[in-house]
């Protein structure tokens, strides 16, 4: 089917502003904890034994092969988002990313849908609940926005489990923000002169459709050759799934908007342009890569999803070049996903999935 028709409607829960910060609030008070550990271990046990057996460590194989490639945004994601202002920038956090996007603080608002913010190439980037981040390439049914800058300043406290803290850093000259939470979450939010001026938390929404599809280990069996090259081909335990194309409507209308990642206006022609559905929801998700010079900063994949009629551009990190290898669809256990070889380097690869929240190009392990 043509992928414009493919609209889905996610429910999603309603933006709640939490209340109540205790005056014990460490973090909030301005008050810095000293970056030096607990007790320190130094006793040194005398005598040896020259024949004592040295603990084994546990090698990989030992591991939960799925264990290797958990991250944040694999844990149970929550829809909490937080927000550090020191001066007139802000640092921005959803549940789900390692780290914090900073702003000028007049540049961003906020809705259930997460922060947003005008990006240098023209496009609104949406740091969405769940973690994952997107160009909005064409307006849907928005919800309402607020000005950042109209939540700060009122009282609000941290989600039970989480906290942020602020510690010495870079020799106690600087100031660090340490967000931690539930399943042993820390995250270093930044660097500062001095202690924020404030922190404020809120509550997004979740996306309801779609299925996520656990990380891969090395144990799926992604084939080599006899140089230890990877194959761009589905690996041995895995299943092939077939392309679907992408309608002629939407590629130009996807390519027109994507010229904006063109650097110096370069034009972009599409070197991939495929269709699936990778997140089980119903509907296929397109991958395009584009041939020409990309902005530094701009990608050179991206997926492109349809949510209640907002078309979505998320960068995915697959290693595209000019006439190099595309990509290849398969499932296992029947959770599909996308894997392409690097051509220049064929000892690099990389998998694509929907992990929940958002999409991640993972490398092959």
């Amino acid at each position: 089917m043509a992928l414009s028709a493919s609209l889905r409607s996610a429910s999603i829960l309603s933006l709640t502003l939490l209340v109540g910060l205790g005056s014990g609030c460490n973090s909030c008070s301005g008050k810095k904890k000293s970056a030096t550990s607990g007790d320190e271990d130094v006793a040194k046990k005398e005598g040896k034994k020259k024949g004592k057996k040295k603990k084994k460590k546990r090698s990989r194989t030992d591991k939960d092969p799925n264990s290797q490639n958990i991250r944040l945004h694999d844990l149970t994601t929550t829809p909490n988002a937080a927000v550090v202002r020191s001066g007139e920038k802000v640092w921005m956090w959803v549940d789900g990313r390692s780290s914090a996007i900073s702003q000028p603080v007049d540049a961003v608002a906020w809705s259930k849908g997460g922060f947003e913010f005008a990006a240098g190439n023209g496009f609104t980037k949406v740091l969405a609940p769940g973690g994952s981040f997107y160009y909005r390439a064409k307006v849907g049914e928005q919800p309402a926005t607020q000005p950042l800058k109209s939540l700060l300043g009122k009282p609000s406290s941290p989600p039970e489990g989480f906290a942020i803290d602020y510690i010495d850093g870079a020799g106690g000259t600087k100031v660090q923000a340490i967000l931690t939470g539930p399943e042993k979450r820390r995250v270093r939010l930044g660097l500062f002169a001095k202690v924020p001026d404030e922190q404020i938390w809120l509550e997004g929404s979740l996306p309801t459709d779609g299925k996520a599809s656990a990380p891969l280990s090395a144990r799926v069996g992604f084939k080599k050759d006899g140089e230890g090259d990877l194959l761009n081909q589905v690996p041995d335990t895995g299943t092939a799934v077939a392309w679907g194309e992408v309608g002629d409507a939407d590629l130009k209308e996807w390519m027109e908007a994507a010229q904006a990642f063109g650097k110096n206006g370069a034009k972009l022609t599409p070197g991939v342009k495929v269709a699936a559905d990778l997140d089980r929801d119903g509907f296929e998700e397109a991958i395009l890569c584009f041939d020409g010079e990309i902005g530094m900063l701009d990608p050179r994949c991206v997926l492109v999803d349809i949510v209640n009629d907002e078309t979505r551009m998320y960068a995915i990190g697959l290693p595209w070049q000019a006439n190099g290898n595309q990509p290849v669809a398969f499932s296992v256990d029947g959770s599909p996903y996308a894997l392409m070889i690097s051509t220049k380097d064929p000892k690099v690869g990389f998998v694509l999935r929907y992990y929940g929240a958002g999409w991640m190009a993972e490398p092959i392990r």
